[in-house]
């Protein structure tokens, strides 16, 4: 791999304060629900993972924590303390984005650079997907223990299956 193996197209790097991948909420939520049905699921909404919700009108926002998806419609681990109407938005926080120019959540300098080699990493040659284990430069998202790419079989995060980093790496 050369130097510019690695920039390829992506360069550019614009560290701002904040990310949010956001999701319409499509039908009537009431307090006590335990769902919110919304507009556009991705594969990324996984049982754990915490959303926020926000009512527009009354400018309340309360966190969730995904229990599990079915279709549209998400379930959490927790009941509903607000009521929602198809103008408010559930969202989760993202620490950085594989787009031209780069972006990545502001952090101390190592996470910076761990954020900007993970995005990179996800775009060709390299095609890496998210893992679950946290002592990898793949893990979903910051508090990695390590940064190494592996030899074996890792657990994908946001998929089945597993991937070999090794095997996906011309060299």
């Amino acid at each position: 791999m050369t130097n510019a193996t690695l920039r390829g197209d992506y360069d550019a790097l614009v560290c701002i304060n904040e990310i949010r991948k956001s999701y319409r909420i499509t039908d009537t939520a009431k307090i006590g629900d335990n769902f919110i049905v919304v507009e556009g699921l991705d594969s990324k909404i996984t049982n754990g993972r915490v959303l926020t919700l926000e009512n527009s009108t009354t400018l309340n926002a309360e966190g969730v924590v995904v229990d599990r998806t079915v279709g549209l419609k998400i379930y959490f681990q927790n009941s509903l303390k607000n009521n929602y109407t198809p103008t408010d938005v559930a969202f989760r926080n993202i620490t950085g984005l594989s787009t031209t120019p780069q972006l990545v959540v502001s952090g101390t300098l190592s996470e910076v650079i761990q954020t900007k080699v993970h995005e990179r990493l996800h775009k060709s040659p390299f095609g890496l997907k998210d893992l679950s284990s946290q002592d990898n430069i793949m893990y979903k998202s910051r508090g990695r223990s390590d940064t190494k790419l592996r030899y074996r079989q890792e657990q994908k995060s946001f998929e089945d299956g597993t991937e070999s980093q090794w095997d996906k790496i011309t060299r």
